[in-house]
């Protein structure tokens, strides 16, 4: 009987265990490497990349497995940053001609960690037209709000064309991001595509997480 109750018991302590390191929900595990990516962010803005680096190292083994686990877990786009149609503000009003601008952005948040953010993926666009023909297109793509451990590549398309048929254009970028420290450990291709019309009209799509 003594030996069937200190199974048991070493039994829920390997339960317990095993949901606080990565069984179960896995809720503690990410909310510990949330806790240590903040740690070594701020170390990387005070004293920089290599002391965030050597921050790491020196983390338990678990510990550099949590963070690891965190940041290349699952992403998400919010609520907030899905696809739109819409004017956006009152400058892009639709009307017979004018010029007219637009920023889209998406962001690299950890899907079951909404108040995280490991980097943004934006695109600029500015057009004019005379309510039947887009004219003066220029277009931008730019990285930025870099957390550790995450890195911009490169861009894999940069402001392509991929509708122009006088009265409507569309302008489409895709970047790579790479999580990891020597090595990438996971590779982020977000996309962002902006459509315009010669009346100011406009909308954006965005995925690739």
């Amino acid at each position: 009987m003594k030996a069937t109750k200190l199974f048991v018991v070493f039994a829920v302590v390997l339960v317990v265990e095993s949901s606080l390191w990565g069984g179960g929900s896995g809720v503690a595990q990410s909310a510990a490497g949330a806790g240590l990516l903040e740690k070594l962010n701020d170390i990387e803005t005070s004293e920089g990349t290599d002391a965030a680096n050597q921050a790491f190292y020196a983390l338990s083994a678990e510990d550099q497995q949590a963070d690891t686990d965190y940041l290349t877990g699952p992403l998400s786009i919010s609520p907030s940053a899905e696809s739109i149609e819409s004017t956006e503000s009152s400058s892009q009003a639709a009307a017979a001609s004018g010029c007219w601008n637009a920023t889209t952005v998406i962001e690299g948040r950890r899907a079951s960690w909404p108040n995280s953010l490991f980097f943004k993926y934006n695109q600029y666009v500015n057009w004019c037209g005379n309510g039947s023909t887009v004219s003066n297109v220029r277009c931008s793509a730019y990285p930025s709000s870099l957390g550790y451990g995450y890195r911009f590549s490169n861009h894999l398309s940069y402001c392509v064309t991929t509708v122009s048929n006088g009265w409507q254009i569309s302008r489409f970028s895709q970047g790579s991001f790479c999580a990891g420290l020597e090595w990438c450990w996971v590779n982020r291709t977000p996309w962002l595509r902006q459509s315009v019309t010669a009346n100011g009209g406009y909308w954006s799509s965005k995925g690739g997480l």
